[in-house]
């Protein structure tokens, strides 16, 4: 019984950890609403937290207003309800969110405005196979009017397994695309098949 109980706490804990509390406000927290008696020296032994760090943290949650005083000798706490406690936490997280929502947009405006703003630059770019680059790469096609590829035959071969309709779609679009290949071990025939392929869809269905 003492085993789940204390499973029980490090969970409530966690979860308002995750809810924006720090880990020792949360043990405390957890601690309070789990006495009858909430003192100081009972909220210690039950947070496992030192009996001075008890009365700073708990100085921390009465600020926050989830926590009031109790003036009596020994000083006792009366924690708000689990469920209000929760409830409050969600909606400073989600208020703190579409702050950082907000900001995100600002940022990424401004980026796009500097990168409109730069001299256009040529190079070359190796693309990881996977990933948010990977991703990047398939958003930038809806956007760009010529493609210029440099790969080797094998990554060409997994690249059309992978991306041949993405490729497709591009050459319907108008886009041009260009593409410098090494030789194949064998020859080159099935590659030529790929590339006449991508040739001829954009007059396919």
């Amino acid at each position: 019984m003492e085993m789940r109980n204390s499973d029980m706490l490090q969970e409530e804990a966690q979860i308002l950890i995750e809810l924006g509390l720090t880990p020792l406000q949360a043990k405390v927290y957890v601690a309070l609403i789990n006495l009858e008696n909430p003192t100081a020296n009972a909220t210690a032994k039950l947070s496992k937290v030192a009996r001075q760090e008890v009365y700073r943290i708990t100085n921390e949650l009465v600020e926050m207003g989830i926590v009031s005083r109790i003036l009596t000798t020994p000083t006792k706490f009366q924690p708000l309800p689990l469920s209000e406690t929760v409830s409050f936490l969600l909606k400073r997280r989600m208020k703190k969110t579409s702050e950082l929502q907000a900001k995100a947009r600002e940022i990424m405006k401004k980026a796009t405005e500097r990168r409109l703003n730069k001299q256009k630059i040529y190079y070359i770019r190796e693309i990881p196979e996977k990933g948010p680059w990977f991703e990047n790469i398939h958003r930038q096609f809806k956007a760009v009017k010529t493609v210029d590829l440099l790969t080797t035959s094998q990554r060409f071969f997994s690249m059309m397994n992978y991306d041949e309709k993405m490729y497709q779609k591009a050459l319907k679009r108008g886009i041009k695309i260009r593409i410098i290949i090494d030789k194949p071990p064998q020859n080159g025939t099935s590659i030529l098949a790929s590339i006449n392929s991508l040739r001829e869809s954009p007059t396919s269905g």
